[in-house]
């Protein structure tokens, strides 16, 4: 099994233990993918994903040290409940126009001309992003 399938089969592995786990907001999270119109398998791979441009602060620290905790809470008027994913970062530099194309139906309005805009110079220049994959360690939840 090549490094990056060992990276996903460990990613899919704890966001299944953590589905099978009480209530957590890693369940929230992966039920409201669906209620969005992701299939299990889509929205299982989307939890700890994200894309932003190759040149970032973000993706400068990364490379400098691939250690992170991504916290996921709910809004500050919601019961406090929230979701810590502590581990490393992959940077990888494909997938990103995939990844966002799939996102942007479920969450912006592409008639609005300023996110048609961005998507559209998105997709001129995709060598200029990539897609940061977190490989959690550790996960700690609190709430419900």
């Amino acid at each position: 099994m090549a490094s990056n399938e060992r990276v996903k089969a460990a990613v899919l592995e704890v966001v299944d233990n953590q589905l099978r786990d009480k209530p957590s907001a890693t369940r929230q999270s992966y039920q409201r993918l669906l209620k969005e119109g992701f299939s299990k398998q889509e929205a299982r791979e989307f939890i700890g994903v994200a894309v932003t441009g190759i040149d970032s602060s973000k993706v400068k620290c990364i490379r400098h040290d691939p250690r992170i905790t991504l916290l996921v809470s709910n809004d500050m008027s919601e019961y406090e409940t929230w979701v810590a994913f502590d581990g490393t970062a992959n940077i990888r530099l494909d997938g990103a126009i995939e990844l966002i194309d799939q996102l942007v139906v479920k969450y912006w309005d592409l008639s609005d001309p300023k996110r048609k805009a961005t998507l559209d110079s998105w997709k001129r220049a995709p060598e200029q992003l990539c897609v940061i994959e977190l490989v959690p360690s550790r996960i700690r939840t609190y709430g419900e």
